[in-house]
């Protein structure tokens, strides 16, 4: 093989060569590209999602503390309306005791009148 066909096997192979790698180099820097720009961008949504997670946490804390509160509002509302529904029961136990009293008087009074 002679100089000159050495240096045209080498010119052309690198012809051959150069464009390949250049094809296959070009997507592959374009896709390190792209998953370093992917990776950035989950490790941001990781972040807003552990930052929602924290808030929501804090969230059902206070929700918890809110019902405890309510709840606690409501069994002082319940026990008030049993006291007073209690209250109500004897005077109406009362109410009705002096109304049989004043029935039986004016029973009374009305036989007296009548033996007159």
């Amino acid at each position: 093989m002679s100089q000159y066909e050495y240096i045209g096997f080498l010119v052309g192979s690198l012809a051959v060569i150069v464009p390949l790698c250049v094809a296959l180099i070009a997507p592959i820097i374009k896709n390190t590209k792209t998953m370093t720009r992917l990776t950035l961008t989950m490790e941001h949504l990781i972040d807003r999602i552990d930052k929602q997670e924290k808030a929501l946490e804090k969230h059902e804390l206070e929700f918890e503390e809110y019902k405890a509160h309510v709840s606690e509002g409501q069994k002082r509302q319940w026990d008030e309306i049993n006291k007073h529904h209690d209250q109500l029961i004897r005077q109406w136990d009362e109410i009705n005791k002096h109304h049989d009293q004043l029935i039986r008087q004016g029973d009374d009074i009305n036989r007296l009148k009548k033996e007159e």
